[in-house]
């Protein structure tokens, strides 16, 4: 990824950020990880959850699809920081099942 992909991925502001700082060598810093980093994750998941996320072949062609450190890995990255920070509770546990689901179309692509 580049650092213009990143900025437009719309990805929220922390995820970029230590995206960002494996493309600059660059340490992260955790103190951009606020309460309100939940409401970002949520408001991103929900503005992608119904772009397709059901069809693996679809799911494959988005940037944090990519391989490397700053692909798939962002998003258990940022449920993680969700869970940790953010104080997940339910909202968190409803994004994880559409993932797991997002995950199984991946799994299930005709490409793959």
């Amino acid at each position: 990824m580049t650092q213009k992909d990143i900025e437009s991925s719309g990805l929220p502001q922390p995820l970029q950020q230590w995206a960002l700082t494996h493309i600059t060598k660059k340490l992260f810093d955790h103190v951009i990880l606020t309460e309100q980093f939940g409401d970002q994750m949520n408001k991103w998941w929900h503005g992608i959850a119904g772009s397709g996320l059901q069809e693996g072949d679809h799911v494959l062609k988005n940037l944090w699809c990519r391989t490397s450190h700053t692909g798939i890995i962002m998003l258990v990255l940022g449920m993680n920081w969700w869970a940790q920070h953010s104080g997940g509770g339910n909202k968190w546990q409803t994004v994880l099942k559409e993932m797991t689901t997002m995950f199984q179309a991946v799994i299930n692509a005709p490409s793959l």
